[in-house]
């Protein structure tokens, strides 16, 4: 008899766990829950996700759930559940945000909505400005030269640094980070 009882007390609990996530679940509109997911997700695969704006988040789940709606309603979803579809899809955009991080330090350009939009909110720079801040890290020191060499200008600074003089068509392609450290 006291088995019985164990094994109703247990059926009971798991029944009533099962209603409150129910409950909640539809109480809750993804929305609210979907930023800490991301970030959770984020975190758990090592990202600082205070670097990422709260509305860059925002955008992402917005974006995963539309994903995510789109593709149930064409049945191609994997999940027969709506919100476990939008779960799923936001989960799987944590993990195209961590190979947009990746790929961005090693200087390639983020491809998609999500890269997109981390471009955006400034947490992925744009491969112009890492080679604009790559080629002022190089020229700075040859300006700083030419300088005390008596250089009057960018293009004067350049020519010192290559030791000849240079073409028109040479120094448009340099002009932009010389004068800009000029």
């Amino acid at each position: 008899m006291l088995a019985f009882y164990i094994a109703a007390g247990i059926v009971i609990a798991v029944i009533v766990i099962w209603l409150f996530k129910v409950i909640v679940g539809a109480a809750v509109p993804i929305e609210a829950g979907g930023r800490m997911l991301l970030k959770s997700d984020l975190k758990k695969m090592g990202v600082n996700v205070a670097m990422i704006p709260d509305a860059a988040l925002d955008e992402i789940v917005s974006y995963a759930i539309n994903q995510a709606d789109v593709m149930h309603r064409m049945g191609m979803s994997e999940m027969p559940i709506l919100r476990a579809a939008r779960v799923k899809s936001i989960e799987d955009m944590a993990k195209i945000a961590i190979v947009e991080i990746e790929k961005n330090r090693d200087g390639q350009e983020p491809v998609g909505s999500v890269g997109e939009i981390l471009l955006r909110y400034g947490v992925l720079k744009s491969p112009d400005a890492m080679l604009r801040a790559k080629q002022d890290r190089a020229v700075a020191p040859l300006i700083e030269a030419g300088r005390r060499l008596g250089a009057k200008s960018a293009r004067e600074a350049a020519e010192m640094a290559s030791g000849r003089a240079l073409s028109d068509v040479e120094w448009e392609r340099l002009r932009p980070g010389w004068e800009r450290n000029w």
